[in-house]
């Protein structure tokens, strides 16, 4: 009822339908551009069951001071409340992850985790594999230079010492023109015995420089098992020392241990490879350069003549053959030193001539490796370190503290799993071919 007491729902009723044609006439128009969404009538039961309103029985039904909203229609004022029916309101929408069915959502929680597990499982291995590389590359190397650098230092004794013995083995004539001789190949075709110890396994042989692909001079230990081939080149047991008549076999490494003889490969005919002992400096022509099979010991053998066999795993990072340099002593060959028949003789288990030595020299090369049951134990002792360093961060401290001390474990644990991966990078190592 209006404020005259005048009934007010047949002017409600026009003006709808009259709203109700204009918004007929509006392109897209919405519930607010067009005008009441529906008929405007009295309120009725079942318009207060849709909007959920709860009258007690004591309060009459006048419209709220606050939260209530009215339209103006025709110059008069009309509760929005009672005009919108509730089934207009659309329902809130849900989130996706509950609008999926349970098993879904749980399949697709289950798959993202595994994934996860299986990125951060190839992370893991990709860092063991750049920090293998990285101890082939670089740890290997710092080991043979450490071991240079002591080789070095003994070499400069014996050349003191062996000038000694040379001067006194060789005594000469006091004239203003002469002087102490030098240990140089004398040029004579008779050689004539070197009054100088043969070396045993392990000591130092000489040194080889070659110029044309950068080598500075290394110094050659004798023998060429892992060990000795980790202190720099070495020369097979049995075959000729350098400057003598006969073969000069030398191993290197190609890829690790200071990689003496990576770029031998670039070596070509007319090339110059300089060896110096203590009793005397030699330089070799390069002659011929060739691939064989491990298998094939000829390349050690004796041919008569003073030369000098380089060999080196081929292709690199590979043993599955053997690349071969042969060069020719330029100048005439040396003595033997004393004792060294005896020990070619002791090496060869009695058997006569160099070519039963150079067999048995070239296949130590191709000698067991030791057990890999330490290649076992170390990675096993190197996973244990870190998965107790993990477990005491993840579950013993977890998220009771800050998050840099979660991190000591790790801390503590980390110098701990680097010796046991560096000893297991060390047996690992030794399965690979001896000059590999």
């Amino acid at each position: 009822m209006a404020a005259n007491g005048a009934p007010v729902e047949p002017q409600v009723v026009a003006e709808h339908d009259r709203l109700a044609v204009h918004h007929r006439h509006q392109t897209r128009a919405g519930p607010q551009q067009g005008g009441l969404a529906g008929a405007v009538g009295p309120l009725q039961q079942d318009d207060l069951a849709g909007l959920d309103v709860e009258v007690d029985a004591g309060q009459s039904w006048e419209p709220s001071e606050q939260g209530h909203s009215t339209a103006k229609v025709d110059g008069r004022l009309h509760d929005d409340a009672e005009t919108i029916p509730a089934a207009l309101i659309p329902p809130p929408m849900l989130p996706r992850c509950l609008a999926r069915s349970p098993t879904t959502y749980a399949f697709q929680y289950m798959l993202a985790r595994w994934l996860g597990r299986l990125g951060r499982t190839l992370i893991a291995a990709g860092v063991l594999v750049f920090l293998f590389l990285g101890y082939l590359l670089w740890g290997t190397n710092l080991q043979t230079a450490a071991s240079q650098d002591k080789l070095e230092k003994q070499y400069g004794q014996q050349v003191a010492e062996a000038k000694q013995k040379l001067a006194k083995a060789t005594p000469v004539k006091e004239s203003p023109t002469t002087t102490a001789p030098t240990p140089t190949g004398p040029p004579s075709d008779n050689p004539v015995a070197v009054p100088l110890p043969s070396p045993a396994e392990g000591d130092i042989v000489g040194r080889i420089g070659i110029a044309k692909i950068g080598l500075k001079p290394k110094v050659i230990v004798e023998s060429v098992t892992e060990e000795q081939l980790k202190r720099g080149p070495g020369h097979y047991p049995g075959t000729a020392l350098p400057g003598q008549k006969g073969n000069v076999a030398i191993a290197g490494h190609r890829t690790t241990y200071g990689a003496p003889f990576h770029d031998v490969n670039q070596l070509n005919n007319g090339d110059e490879i300089t060896v110096t002992t203590t009793y005397g400096n030699f330089v070799y022509v390069v002659s011929d350069k060739k691939i064989v099979d491990p298998s094939d010991t000829s390349v050690l053998e004796n041919h008569g003549e003073a030369l000098l066999t380089l060999t080196a795993c081929h292709p690199i990072w590979s043993a599955q053959q053997r690349l071969i340099i042969i060069a020719k002593l330029k100048g005439a060959p040396v003595g033997k030193l004393t004792g060294q028949d005896e020990a070619n003789k002791k090496l060869a288990g009695g058997l006569a001539g160099e070519k039963g030595l150079n067999n048995r020299a070239l296949s130590s090369l191709d000698s067991p490796h030791p057990a890999k049951g330490a290649v076992v134990m170390w990675g096993l002792l190197a996973a244990a370190i870190w998965l107790v360093a993990w477990i005491i961060a993840r579950f013993v401290l977890g998220r009771r503290v800050r998050w840099y001390i979660s991190w000591i474990p790790y801390a503590v644990g980390l110098p701990l799993f680097g010796v046991a991966l560096y000893v297991f990078f060390e047996n690992f190592v030794r399965q690979l071919p001896s000059n590999f």
